[in-house]
């Protein structure tokens, strides 16, 4: 179960990178349900590789520093609702 502090955090995580790259859309918070300790934000990704790159280099910054404060695993992953695969999202960290 995710707590308050938790979902601040990952509210942050998501705002942060939502004011470098507009065009990301929150599609969830959740626990990793292969790794409960660990809480996922599902978001769209931009449709231009390079800013996927960018993307990917800040949202792991910015879990880094939440790891290192606050003791939380939360990272920004790849929302794949779309498939029905049953594998885990592709992590940006």
């Amino acid at each position: 179960m995710i707590n308050f502090k938790q979902m601040e955090l990952s509210h942050q995580l998501f705002d942060q990178l939502k004011a470098q790259f507009p065009e990301i859309e929150l599609v969830s918070i959740g626990e990793n349900r292969f790794q409960r300790d660990s809480i996922w934000v599902n978001i769209t990704l931009p449709f231009n590789d390079n800013r996927n790159v960018a993307l990917s280099e800040l949202a792991g910054e910015i879990s880094t520093d939440i790891l290192m404060d606050y003791g939380y695993d939360i990272r920004g992953v790849q929302d794949l609702s779309w498939t029905s695969c049953d594998k885990s999202p592709t992590d940006f960290v």
